[in-house]
């Protein structure tokens, strides 16, 4: 059940003033902030009336982004709320969380930044009066709602200009009747422009509509659905559930609710509003994400203050399932933009009565999910937890999911490398921490046991060890004689240990693997002895590499001789191994098995006088 009585007291904040104590809505930080500027010429009158088109929350990057409407914006961080920059660019504000983008909509262009570095990446130009800007996540795309020369609100035209997120191409542009609000479905893939429209016949001379366009490939106007005429057909501000499938309609003086799928009206809200006696001025709407419950804001002018006519006003929060009124409040002060945090519910407002932007949540989500640790190691760890190195450090950093109440600290216990606990070290704790550097030595810890808590209680644990090895791999070649000729070379690796003072020996991680190229061609991984089919020369080259990822030097070459006709093995060629040839096949001589694969030129296997004969060809040169 939402909570009247601090709704009621919360929303004071909202407008500059201070609850009682006892009040148990939370006020999160009030940041003071520069009033709205003047508009530029070209913009839209009703476009800036809708507040919450200036500002707008980056949920991934936890930042608040605050238009002055015209020159400024302000970028606040989203835990402390601290200012941490002003950026000479203002307007309407759209925020892509998952491409980290933001999108700033001015008098006669986009600006599209970087959310991390604010970097400008490109600046789009657009025509006519700016109305909206939205974003689409999930099909990465952003629009861009615009209104025409107007001569009245009969004739008065608009357009949609949809872009790609990607390389801010203009995909299509569609013409619409007089546009003044727009809402997107991430999840139908829908875009919804509320607007209206010259009736044919009949009084008024206009009528409202709800524009509905989709088509992922080919983006075009599926519907145009007639809104329930009010007394006047007044500008209305749109707010999309898409949990609920619903849209709301939110006009001066009702709400009017449409089903997301077919788009017919469900129901007319009205009882909430009060008239009075006074003009009231829609500021816009929003949808608690928490709650689900719709935000309406309105303001107008009553009352004296000093002899002088004072701006106020009024926000009403009612139930989303059924349109009852859970609150409402009046108060002093012009506000100069709202806001809502997307999952979290934490509402922005900019009043310009105060020059603050307060920052409140009437029911804050409750906290379950325990903070993010990342580890980051110097040098960096392998999936196998090896370092190449007898020293190391490691960062952690740990963050708590958006909307959390931060991490409260973290803790750690390092032990030896012989998995003993270290009694040089105690539990360690530090308070209020995000990261802790931790160095490491080869003679003293390898291992870390830590533990991050957030301030509601959740806890992530974990422990790592980091393994040591610094030292490369040396690998070597042999060669066999086989018979036919033929020849066998092995290659082997071996891993040395490090020796560390004064602990001795640390464990190697063991060989990884043997590459090797034989005759220029391409490294392949060697997995059992290489063949040698023929006893010509070649050229062999190979490294390895351990567990570690420490890589051998490449050996620069292994050279396997050419065999054939050097019997005796004298590294020449020449008469006296034709003798010893027909010495062998006269069994005059007894031949070494690396020396029958040099004598059978015929390659048949044997040694005998054909042998001899061709031999002899060879060193002659005859044949």
């Amino acid at each position: 059940m939402f909570r009247r009585l601090s709704l009621l007291l919360g929303v004071l904040l909202l407008f500059g003033f201070a609850p009682p104590a006892s009040a148990d809505y939370n006020v999160i930080a009030t940041v003071p902030l520069s009033g709205l500027n003047v508009p530029p010429p070209g913009w839209d009158a009703i476009a800036l009336s809708f507040l919450p088109r200036l500002i707008a929350v980056n949920p991934a990057s936890q930042r608040v982004y605050v238009s002055d409407g015209a020159s400024k914006l302000y970028v606040l961080e989203g835990s402390s709320h601290a200012l941490t920059a002003t950026l000479p660019v203002g307007g309407m504000v759209a925020v892509n969380a998952s491409a980290n983008r933001i999108y700033i909509l001015g008098s006669t262009s986009v600006t599209v930044l970087d959310g991390t570095s604010h970097a400008t990446l490109a600046t789009i130009p657009v025509t006519g009066a700016p109305v909206a800007i939205a974003v689409n996540e999930s099909a990465h795309r952003f629009y861009v709602l615009g209104k025409g020369n107007c001569t009245s609100s009969a004739d008065c035209t608009g357009a949609l200009s949809i872009y790609d997120g990607s390389d801010h191409r203009l995909i299509k542009t569609i013409s619409l009747p007089h546009p003044y609000s727009m809402a997107v479905n991430p999840q139908s893939d829908r875009v919804y422009i509320g607007g209206s429209r010259k009736k044919e016949t009949g009084s008024p001379s206009v009528e409202v509509v709800l524009t509905v366009i989709g088509g992922a490939a080919d983006p075009r106007i599926l519907e145009t659905v007639p809104m329930q005429a009010g007394e006047i057909p007044s500008p209305f501000d749109l707010v999309i559930d898409p949990k609920a499938d619903r849209i709301y309609a939110v006009r001066l003086n009702a709400v009017e609710v449409v089903d997301g799928t077919t788009h017919a009206a469900i129901s007319r809200w009205s009882n909430a509003f009060e008239e009075g006696s006074v003009l009231h001025n829609q500021l816009g709407a929003m949808l608690d994400p928490v709650t689900g419950h719709l935000i309406v804001f309105r303001s107008y002018t009553s009352g004296d203050i000093n002899g002088s006519r004072a701006p106020q006003h009024e926000a009403f929060y009612l139930k989303g399932s059924d349109g009852s009124l859970l609150g409402s409040l009046k108060g002093y002060g012009n506000l100069a933009g709202i806001g809502i945090h997307p999952l979290t519910g934490r509402i922005y407002a900019h009043n310009s009565h105060t020059s603050k932007l307060t920052v409140i949540q009437d029911a804050p989500a409750v906290d379950t999910i325990p903070p993010k640790v990342t580890l980051t190691f110097e040098p960096p760890m392998n999936a196998g937890g090896w370092v190449r190195a007898t020293a190391a450090t490691v960062t952690i950093h740990a963050m708590d999911r958006p909307g959390g109440l931060g991490v409260q600290g973290i803790f750690y216990r390092p032990t030896n490398f012989y998995g003993r606990l270290n009694s040089n070290f105690s539990l360690s704790f530090e308070e209020t921490a995000t990261t802790r550097v931790y160095s490491f030595k080869a003679s003293s810890a390898s291992a870390l046991s830590y533990s991050v808590k957030d301030h509601a209680g959740n806890t992530t644990s974990a422990s790592f060890e980091i393994k040591y090895d610094p030292t490369k791999p040396v690998s070597k070649a042999s060669v066999a004689y086989l018979p036919e000729g033929k020849r066998q070379v092995t290659l082997k690796a071996d891993d040395p240990a490090t020796n560390v003072s004064p602990y001795g020996a640390l464990p190697p991680s063991g060989i990884g693997g043997i590459w090797y190229s034989l005759d220029e061609g391409p490294f392949t991984l060697y997995s059992s002895p290489l063949i040698i089919n023929d006893g010509r020369r070649h050229t062999l080259r190979f490294y390895s590499y351990d567990k570690a990822d420490n890589v051998e030097e490449i050996h620069n070459t292994f050279d396997l001789p050419e065999v054939i006709g050097d019997v005796n093995q004298d590294s020449l060629t020449d008469v006296r191994d034709v003798i010893l040839v027909l010495q062998a096949a006269l069994n005059l001589a007894t031949l070494t098995v690396e020396q029958k694969t040099a004598a059978d030129l015929s390659g048949d296997g044997t040694v005998d006088v054909r042998d001899a004969v061709l031999l002899l060809k060879k060193i002659t040169g005859i044949g």
